[in-house]
């Protein structure tokens, strides 16, 4: 949802801050049907809070399970 400089900006901040960028190794199938089953699943449609800029969010239901997948296998280490 954002540019490039800005996830590069955050990034930064959480890699310097100690704090982890990646996700490990992990069964991406295996993580979705368990986020299925989280209490804010409505309608069958997992929820997210996405940032759409800096300082600003917005929720998402109807992000495809494929781009989720896509997206967390962007981030394995």
């Amino acid at each position: 949802m954002l540019d490039a400089a800005p996830v590069e900006q955050i990034t930064a901040l959480l890699s310097d801050a100690g704090l982890p960028v990646a996700l490990p190794e992990l069964d991406v199938e295996r993580c979705l049907a368990v986020m299925g089953t989280d209490k804010k699943v409505q309608a069958g449609k997992l929820r997210f809070v996405l940032p759409t800029r800096l300082g600003a969010a917005a929720v998402f239901t109807d992000i495809p399970a494929d781009q989720v997948q896509s997206a967390m296998a962007s981030l394995r280490v």
